[in-house]
């Protein structure tokens, strides 16, 4: 498990290579753009003047974030690996490029927030059903089961006959004389 915007949700990366094509020649300038302007690493323009022989493959990495079932998001990054020999270096040198763009690709956050509030909304309705159809109505029966216990003890107390009725004949009460 996986907390996503505060929901335990399953997460699953998935990542996966694209096979290196047929090996491509390039030029340093060339090569120098792939590297964002710079020159890579480890060449130097002068011993190294190229063409550069090239082979690329890109790997990427796709996410997947569910809770219980409803996709809350999903999103895929990449990576271009870039490996050139010849050109003058001694031995081939592997770099990150972003050919291509590279970035990836993710759900708009509009809509990932819009299936988060809807997740939230059935969560609550969910607890609040089962607050209703099952909590409240076995805490009533527990009470009047509780009531029904208690009215059986009294009418059992009332019916029953006393074994020894009360007297309720009284002594004859005799005025005491008043003092004058």
């Amino acid at each position: 498990m996986d907390v996503h915007n505060g929901l335990k949700a399953q997460q699953w990366v998935v990542p996966y290579t694209t096979t290196p094509g047929e090996p491509e020649t390039i030029t340093l300038n060339e090569l120098i753009d792939l590297n964002g302007g710079r020159l890579p690493i480890g060449v130097d323009a002068n011993r190294n003047p190229g063409p550069f022989t090239m082979t690329h493959s890109t790997a990427h990495s796709t996410t997947v974030t569910v809770y219980h079932g409803a996709l809350l998001d999903v999103s895929d990054s990449s990576k271009s690996i870039i490996e050139i020999s010849d050109g003058g270096l001694e031995y081939p040198r592997t770099m990150n490029a972003s050919r291509g763009g590279g970035a990836g690709w993710t759900i708009a956050s509009e809509d990932q927030t819009a299936q988060i509030a809807a997740i939230n909304d059935l969560d609550l309705q969910e607890t609040e059903y089962k607050l209703w159809a099952r909590h409240l109505p076995a805490v009533l029966a527990i009470v009047a089961l509780g009531f029904g216990i208690s009215s059986a003890r009294s009418y059992t107390h009332l019916k029953r006959k006393p074994s020894n009725p009360p007297d309720t004949h009284a002594p004859p009460v005799i005025p005491s004389p008043l003092s004058t």
